[in-house]
């Protein structure tokens, strides 16, 4: 038995009959900025509710929920199916891959 989750446009099989096993953030794990929001349950493996500000700044709804699951968000509400079966993407305004810019 295995239940099917899907993060980020990959599918995660997980095994067990559907029951996970609890997961803790490493060191390393790097959550969104306080202020730009709140864990509703588990750090890093919960709902993510976006702060009224950045949901404001964002142009999304007041409310905004971003699924987390074992430290990886799953933007898959937000993003446009791709064209001729590929994936699903959506833009996000200056990013750029570096760190230093």
């Amino acid at each position: 038995d295995y239940e099917s989750l899907s993060i980020a446009g990959f599918e995660v099989l997980e095994f067990g009959g559907g029951q996970r096993a609890a997961w803790s953030p490493p060191a390393h794990f790097r959550r969104p900025a306080r202020e730009n929001g709140d864990f509703v349950g588990a750090e890093g493996d919960s709902n993510f509710r976006l702060s009224d500000a950045l949901a404001n700044e964002l142009g999304l709804p007041v409310g905004t929920i971003v699924p987390w699951r074992r430290g990886v968000p799953d933007f898959n509400a937000f993003a446009v199916p791709g064209p001729n079966g590929h994936p699903s993407s959506f833009s996000v305004s200056g990013l750029t891959g570096d760190r230093g810019s």
